[in-house]
């Protein structure tokens, strides 16, 4: 039986740049993705157990930082 894989949350507006990180590390890491400051917190509560964040820091509504 395989066990669930660890979760990545990537945040980042340019498509591009969730595709490629996504191919790099979806073969060992569930990918959940944000496109924006605010989804990208909504995605953090979702999943409290996250164990990576690669995140943009100039995102649009709110930012990286």
């Amino acid at each position: 039986m395989n066990e669930p894989k660890e979760k990545i949350i990537i945040a980042d507006d340019a498509e591009i740049n969730r595709v490629m990180l996504r191919d790099i590390f979806e073969e060992q890491y569930e990918i959940i993705e944000a496109e924006d400051g605010e989804e990208v917190l909504d995605v953090i509560r979702e999943n409290p157990d996250a164990k990576l964040l690669l995140l943009d820091l100039m995102m649009p509504k709110k930012n990286g930082l």
